[in-house]
């Protein structure tokens, strides 16, 4: 393993002052790490359980993003006109919404209207027209 000189000089520094090898340092880092990473394991998944159960049972726009917000998340515009999830309160993007495996489109259909402040076409929500005004003329 190689590893930069100023971290091998702090290992070295550690080692000294706490009266170990410094390969015991290297490894109780490295468990100490581990164990952070696996610890959050469990609470993404708990998170991603609770977003998708209310993306399941949330039966309009405002529903959802109430439910989101109470797990301390929200939809947000990005700059293309996709929905993005971000945290709440800070707004920081944390990924786009297919990312998740949801569907614009999909949530658009279901809950019978794009998101509030998208136009149709922005939402990918299709605009119909009727046959009685389109191609039709008036003969006078």
């Amino acid at each position: 393993m190689r590893l930069p000189k100023d971290l091998i000089s702090q290992i070295e520094n550690s080692a000294r002052a706490q009266d170990m090898a410094p390969a015991e340092i290297i490894r109780t880092a490295l468990t100490d790490a581990l164990m952070k990473g696996a610890a959050s394991i469990p609470t993404r998944l708990t998170q991603r359980v609770a977003i998708t159960r209310a993306f399941d049972l949330a039966d309009g726009w405002l529903d959802l993003q109430t439910q989101l917000r109470a797990l301390g998340f929200v939809l947000r515009h990005d700059p293309d006109g996709k929905l993005s999830l971000n945290e709440w309160p800070s707004n920081q993007h944390l990924c786009k919404l297919e990312e998740i495996g949801q569907s614009q489109t999909e949530l658009t259909t279901r809950y019978r209207a794009p998101f509030p402040g998208l136009q149709p076409e922005a939402a990918h929500m299709p605009v119909f027209r009727s046959k009685r005004t389109s191609g039709m003329s008036s003969a006078a």
